[in-house]
């Protein structure tokens, strides 16, 4: 059985959004520190898993950039021996596009990188925080829970777990907030966690590494097919 610790990276976002007055749950909505977060996320204590932090510099998803990639998985090649998984906290504009880059920067993974947010902050009354943060950890801490390893890059949101690089936001208001239009959901959170061991990547066994000698010269493109019918 894994050891159960989680390696928690904190880089903004909606879920780590306060507002400036804690009396005035309206006004503007400033980052916080996780110090200042996790009282908003209880029942993290009763999982019985090991939680560490990394706080990186707190910035708007909007503004998140290929050295902050980067930067991301260096922090976990330097912690991969000593954690069992890990969470990144991010925000849900480019939450995709960090999946998408984390899948080809960290090669022949064998343990769970699970990236999760939040449509409303944590310290909103309604905030969908709690239940992807503590369900994030769960599946990021899987053999201390009974669960398979999913040892690839995820996103969490809401109920389901999907895979990094075949994600894609469809929402910027509903709870469930991405989906995966071409490939199934690997697992999903109802009463119990469930994960579809036929979906999930098998561990390659060929030690991990990251690959940071990618160019950043790259266009993104968008196709669309034509279903006009041919005459």
């Amino acid at each position: 059985m894994g050891s159960g610790k989680v390696l928690i990276i904190y880089t903004g976002g909606t879920i780590g959004m306060l507002p400036s007055d804690p009396g005035n749950l309206s006004s503007p909505l400033v980052p916080a520190t996780w110090r200042e977060l996790s009282r908003y996320i209880p029942g993290m204590k009763e999982l019985n898993v090991g939680v560490d932090l990394h706080e990186m510099d707190l910035i708007d998803s909007s503004d998140m950039a290929p050295d902050y990639w980067v930067e991301i998985a260096r922090t976990i090649e330097k912690s991969y021996p000593d954690y069992d998984g890990f969470v990144i906290l991010h925000g849900t504009d480019t939450m995709t596009y960090t999946a998408s880059a984390l899948s080809f920067l960290l090669e022949n993974l064998d343990k769970p990188v699970i990236l999760t947010g939040a449509q409303l902050p944590a310290a909103m009354p309604r905030s969908d925080a709690v239940q992807n943060l503590v369900t994030s950890l769960m599946i990021a801490s899987s053999e201390r829970f009974g669960l398979p390893i999913v040892p690839e890059v995820c996103i969490f949101f809401h109920n389901v777990l999907l895979r990094g690089n075949r994600s894609r936001k469809v929402s910027s208001s509903d709870y469930r907030g991405f989906d995966s239009p071409n490939c199934g959901e690997l697992g999903r959170a109802g009463e119990r966690i469930e994960i579809d061991r036929e979906l999930v990547r098998k561990p390659s066994g060929r030690g991990f590494f990251i690959n940071d000698t990618w160019k950043k010269t790259c266009l993104c493109l968008t196709f669309f097919r034509d279903s006009t019918p041919v005459s």
